[in-house]
């Protein structure tokens, strides 16, 4: 009777260390941070004081801490341009647009001259805060491997 329950026992051991060493060995790539489109701008105490646009464009994006929203931007897309501007409600807007390079897109692949795509984004303030967020990204003119907020961001980023 005890040859048989030692068999069970060397079975069990045996594949509970194939199971450890299958995942002991196992490596995984770091995973790419999910982006948190949060950040913290040093405003000033008097909001009159403030260059909203200047407060996004000289901040990072958490996950992305390399390079500032500004230089990252700038550098992805031509013909930049940045303005704000104060809803009905108070809050303060950064809006940022650019032209997508025609590379990425699939339909100027064949066509010679075609243009980029105009990208939009915005940063929302709410009133009487240092917290603003990514707020509005327009989809339409990116490719559909790009449409996730996520995919943009590491588009911009690389």
């Amino acid at each position: 009777m005890s040859m048989p329950q030692n068999t069970f026992k060397i079975k069990v051991t045996a594949v509970a260390l194939i199971l450890a060493f299958a995942t002991a060995c196992t490596s995984s790539k770091p995973g790419v941070p999910e982006p948190s489109p949060l950040a913290v701008a040093p405003l000033p105490a008097n909001s009159a004081d403030v260059d909203y646009v200047a407060a996004v464009r000289d901040s990072t994006m958490s996950g992305y801490p390399a390079a500032t929203i500004g230089k990252a931007f700038d550098k992805a897309f031509h013909d930049s341009q940045w303005h704000s501007i104060v809803t009905s409600e108070g809050v303060r807007v950064v809006n940022f647009t650019g032209q997508l390079p025609a590379n990425l897109r699939q339909d100027c692949l064949a066509a010679k001259g075609c243009q980029g795509a105009k990208v939009t984004f915005q940063w929302t303030f709410p009133p009487d805060s240092m917290l603003f967020h990514l707020s509005y990204v327009d989809p339409q003119p990116w490719p559909p491997a790009y449409r996730s907020t996520r995919d943009m961001l590491l588009f911009i980023y690389g």
